[in-house]
């Protein structure tokens, strides 16, 4: 028997690769009924492992924490809760808010707008566009509105659009990888 020997920047871009492909997969992963707990819980993983594509700029504060501000659902608030719980990405520890409309968004690092606000949603990402806020929504018109990033059901797949343009305009840097999946 041999030993294989993989050099360090040969394991990173295994690594990468197969980030990637887990990213695509739960991309395609099939989505229960429009709302439902499943939905969520499948949104909630998405969201997870977008964060792992997306850098934020260094802050003259940096914080112990990536915060997560969920705007309008307590179900999907709860379902991220629970993907998240003690896990941290890029040596920040995730934890999740449950916020109103009307709170103070320039703490978070993410917002997630969900559709139950959506007669908000203009009002919020006003509030929200702030250099290193993420915002992720799921009506159809969030990226019209200003929205970074969009997840949306087609047929009974989760999908993902993204705003490179604002993204880029919020100091956030997403990678190739996470925007050649997107449409």
């Amino acid at each position: 028997m041999g030993v294989i020997s993989i050099s360090p920047r040969a394991a990173a871009v295994r690594l990468v690769l197969g980030t990637v492909a887990a990213l695509a997969v739960t991309a395609s992963m099939a989505a229960p009924a429009q709302g439902s707990r499943g939905e969520h819980q499948v949104k909630a993983v998405f969201l997870y492992k977008l964060v792992n594509f997306v850098h934020w700029p260094p802050s003259a504060e940096p914080s112990a924490q990536l915060v997560i501000g969920v705007i309008g659902n307590d179900f999907f608030s709860n379902a991220l809760d629970y993907v998240v719980r003690g896990k941290s990405v890029q040596g920040r520890e995730i934890v999740v808010r449950l916020l109103s409309a009307d709170d103070d968004l320039r703490a978070c690092d993410i917002v997630f707008v969900s559709g139950f606000a959506a007669r908000r949603t203009a009002d919020i990402l006003a509030r929200a566009q702030t250099p290193g806020v993420l915002t992720v929504g799921e009506t159809p018109e969030f990226l019209r509105e200003g929205g970074l990033v969009r997840f949306y059901v087609e047929g009974d797949r989760i999908r993902v659009q993204i705003n490179a343009a604002g993204a880029d305009q919020a100091g956030l840097k997403i990678s190739a990888q996470l925007l050649s999946l997107a449409r």
